[in-house]
Formats: C-alpha cells, sequence, structure tokens
C-alpha cells in the first residue's frame, strides 16, 4: 500500500515494517518524511517524524500523531507547503 497526498507520495519502507507496524518513507527536498503506523492499536494508530542521519545514526524527531489518516495526510500538506516557503 502506499500513502498518497497533494505534496508526496509514502512508499512502504519493508525494512522497518512488521506485522504490528508499518513504515512508510518520501524524500521531499531534501527532507526524509516516515510515517509509523502502529496496528495492534484499533483503529490502527500513525505517527509522523521527520528523519535524519548524524554520524551513524538515525534520529526521528517527531512532528504529529492521529488515528484518522485524513488528518495526518492533512498535517503533511501543511508542514511541506510552510518548509517551501
Amino acid at each position: 500500500m502506499f500513502i498518497i497526498t497533494d505534496r508526496a507520495v509514502f512508499a512502504p519502507y519493508e525494512d522497518h515494517s512488521n506485522e504490528f507496524r508499518n513504515e512508510y518513507y518520501t524524500e521531499v527536498d531534501l527532507t526524509t518524511l516516515v510515517i509509523s503506523e502502529d496496528l495492534t492499536m484499533r483503529p490502527a494508530y500513525y505517527q509522523v517524524f521527520r528523519e535524519y542521519k548524524e554520524n551513524k545514526r538515525i534520529l526521528h524527531e517527531w512532528l504529529y500523531a492521529s488515528s484518522e489518516l485524513s488528518k495526518i495526510k492533512s498535517f503533511i500538506n501543511k508542514y511541506l507547503s510552510h518548509a517551501k516557503n
């Protein structure tokens, strides 16, 4: 499954996904965004992170969370539109 917003397409991140959690990522203007989907919650719980690398470490900066995918898509569209300005 792909998550498609007005400003980005998130592809599955197979290396960090399992039966309880899915991750999707995209790269926009040298910024990597990750959506984490927690399948143990009902309904599924989504979190948005900005990912960046510092030496050998991969760091996640938490940006937003919701159990509604429409709110996640809306946040990403607003975040990316502000990032370009």
